[in-house]
């Protein structure tokens, strides 16, 4: 239950500040003026919700890579792959470089390193038995 309250409540936040802090002084500074956003949307709620699936869909990921030790790199990874995937066209910007996309799957990997790290040290370790 903690871990899919981590991805779906702080899995969006996370995501548009690094949307705030990562990608758009980056993409400003290499375009040399401001980048703006090619979405058209009709309501708020549909955005929120959208996140709120990628946010449980990485949950998923998480969980079914619960025993691994390196889980949060593998559900970063998952999540730079949706993000790299997805957002390719949510930016307008005028040189579609490759690594435009490594950038943008990294708006997605570092939430879901980050969710992925604080669910691990919430869960409470296991004291084997005398």
């Amino acid at each position: 239950m903690k871990r899919l309250l981590v991805f779906i409540l702080l899995g969006p936040v996370l995501f548009v500040l690094c949307i705030w802090v990562l990608f758009l002084p980056v993409a400003s500074l290499v375009q040399g003026g401001p980048v703006r956003f090619n979405i058209e949307v009709d309501s708020y709620v549909a955005v929120l919700l959208g996140l709120m699936f990628g946010g449980f869909a990485l949950a998923l990921v998480d969980w079914l890579a619960d025993m691994l030790a390196l889980r949060p790199w593998l559900t970063a990874l998952i999540g730079w792959v949706f993000g790299a995937l997805t957002i390719g066209t949510w930016f307008d910007l005028s040189q579609p470089i490759g690594w435009w996309f490594v950038v943008k799957g990294l708006l997605v990997g570092i939430p879901a390193l980050l969710c992925s790290w604080l669910v691990k040290r919430l869960q409470p370790v296991p004291v084997p038995a005398p």
